[in-house]
């Protein structure tokens, strides 16, 4: 697994993301949704809630949780990013979620944080 590019190990943990999710009753609409301004790794559907997937992974080469990676810029970013969808396909009257989900390559464990990632909040 050492052996493959950085973009390799991240197309590879979304598309166990991806499976995850599918296997668990989510219907996956879009892959790397991106505009000019920005991406969204996974968009999905859970019942009525929208749910975008920010997908992290680790190996034994980092010594920093996937979980603790996201700034407060990338959060805002992925929140924009995710109002920018709505707003372009005029589903702003789904409920949105946004969602986590860590890959770590050693332990081959994937956990997943429904709600995981608290929009900044608006004044």
């Amino acid at each position: 697994m050492n052996m493959l590019s950085r973009q390799d190990k991240g197309r590879q943990a979304e598309e166990l993301a991806v499976r995850f999710l599918e296997r668990r009753g989510f219907k996956v609409l879009a892959r790397n949704w991106r505009d000019r301004r920005g991406e969204l790794d996974i968009i999905a559907r859970e019942g009525n809630e929208l749910c975008m997937v920010e997908v992290r992974s680790k190996s034994g080469d980092s010594p920093f949780l996937p979980e603790a990676s996201l700034s407060p810029q990338k959060i805002a970013r992925l929140t924009a990013a995710a109002n920018r969808l709505l707003k372009k396909h005029r589903l702003h009257h789904l409920p949105l979620r946004l969602d986590l989900m860590v890959i770590d390559w050693d332990s081959r464990e994937i956990k997943f944080y429904p709600a995981g990632i608290v929009p900044p909040s608006r004044p």
